[in-house]
C-alpha cells in the first residue's frame, strides 16, 4: 500500500494497539474534545497538496465532511483546513495540524446551534412510492438500522440535543443537507473561486455511507438518498454558477468503496452469504495461528505466537519470529 493508509484502522506494531487511520497523538482537536487527528499517516500527495505545490499559498484548499478521516485524507497535509462533525457536541471541528482556531464564520454556525434546527423533522420519500425501483419491502426483517431508527419510512428526528439525536441525524439526508449548507458558507467566507488561482474544496457526504450500512443498498432509503443527493448536488451546481461563474469550476465525483447486499437478504435468495463468515478478529487470529503452526510444525505450546494481531481483513505476523526467518516470512504471508 503506497498511500500509507491500509484501512479505516490497523494494528500498530510499535504501540501494540489498533490505531485509527487519522489518529495523531501529537495533534489537538480544535472546537471539540475528540482525539487528535491529522493526515500524518498519508504518504502520497492529494490533489490539494499538488495544487499548493504548483500555485503556492494563493491556492486555497479545504475539505468538509461528517467523518474525520474523509475530509482529512482528501484535504492532505498542506490544506488550509479540514472540518468534520463532532457527534457529541453537534459542532464542526478541526485539528491544530491545520488551524490554531476555528474561523469566525464557523464559530457562528456552531454557537448558533444550526445543527439542532433539523430536530422534529421527518425523512419521508422524495417522490411517490410507485416511482421507486426497489423491490424489497420497506419494512422487512433484514433491515436493522439501530440508533433508534425504524426499518420503514417515515424516519423522524427527535427534537433533542444529545448524542442520540446526532447519531440519527447522521443517518439521514439532513446530514448531507447541513454539510452542503456549511460548504456554501465556506465558499463565500473564504472567497473560493474569486481569482485566477485555482482553489479546491472536497465535499464528503458520509450520510450516503451511513444509510447504505444501516438499511442496505437495495432499500428504499438508499434509493431515496441517491435521489436527494442528486437534487442537492444540482442545487449546489447552480450555487457555484452564481458565485464562481458558469464554466469556471469543475466537479469530480468519487467514492471510497461500494456496498454489498445485506448478507441475510442475499442468503434468503439462495446466494452463499453470511455475516462475518470468518468470525471475530480473535477467531481470525486463532485460525491463522493454527494454520501457520501446522504448516511449519510448530508445537501448540511454543511461544511466542506467530501472529501478532488480526481482524477480518488484516493479519499481522511477528516479523522477528525465528520460525519466520528468511523466505519463511513471505511464504507465511502467502499461506
Amino acid at each position: 500500500c503506497t498511500s500509507g493508509v491500509i484501512g479505516n484502522s490497523w494494528y500498530d506494531r510499535e504501540s501494540n494497539k489498533t490505531l485509527n487511520c487519522v489518529a495523531d497523538a501529537e495533534a489537538k482537536t480544535i472546537g471539540g474534545q475528540g482525539a487528535g487527528a491529522s493526515a500524518k499517516n498519508l504518504q502520497v500527495p492529494t490533489v490539494g497538496d499538488q495544487m499548493k505545490l504548483a500555485f503556492g499559498p494563493q491556492a486555497k484548499v479545504f475539505a468538509i465532511g461528517w467523518k474525520d478521516r474523509s475530509p482529512i485524507l482528501t484535504a492532505g497535509r498542506l490544506a488550509d483546513a479540514a472540518y468534520w462533525f463532532d457527534d457529541d457536541t453537534g459542532h464542526w471541528v478541526t485539528s491544530d495540524a491545520f488551524q490554531s482556531e476555528l474561523p469566525g464564520w464557523l464559530r457562528v454556525l456552531n454557537e448558533g446551534r444550526a445543527s439542532r434546527a433539523f430536530g422534529g423533522q421527518a425523512w419521508t420519500l422524495l417522490y411517490p412510492a410507485e416511482r421507486y425501483h426497489s423491490h424489497v419491502a420497506d419494512d422487512n426483517k433484514f433491515e436493522k438500522p439501530g440508533s433508534g431508527l425504524s426499518a420503514a419510512f417515515p424516519h423522524e428526528l427527535p427534537a433533542g440535543e444529545d448524542a442520540a439525536y446526532f447519531k440519527r441525524f447522521a443517518i439521514s439526508p439532513f446530514a448531507s443537507q447541513y454539510t452542503i449548507e456549511t460548504a456554501r458558507e465556506l465558499i463565500l467566507r473564504e472567497e473560493l473561486g474569486r481569482d485566477a488561482t485555482p482553489d479546491c474544496l472536497a465535499l464528503c457526504l458520509s450520510a450516503n455511507d451511513y444509510v447504505g450500512h444501516a438499511f442496505g443498498p437495495h432499500s428504499l432509503e438508499a434509493e431515496d438518498m441517491f435521489y436527494r443527493t442528486d437534487r442537492m448536488l444540482a442545487e449546489f451546481a447552480t450555487f457555484l454558477d452564481e458565485q464562481v461563474g458558469a464554466g469556471r469550476w469543475t466537479l469530480a465525483l468519487s467514492s471510497d468503496h461500494g456496498v454489498a447486499p445485506i448478507p441475510e437478504y442475499a442468503a434468503s435468495l439462495g446466494l452463499e452469504a453470511a455475516r462475518s463468515p470468518l468470525g471475530s478478529g480473535k477467531d481470525v487470529q486463532r485460525n491463522a495461528e493454527g494454520i501457520l503452526r501446522t504448516r511449519w510444525n510448530v508445537p501448540a505450546d511454543e511461544q511466542p505466537s506467530l501472529v501478532l494481531s488480526a481482524d477480518s481483513t488484516q493479519v499481522f505476523l511477528r516479523r522477528d519470529h525465528p520460525r519466520l526467518a528468511g523466505d519463511a516470512f513471505e511464504h507465511a504471508q502467502d499461506a
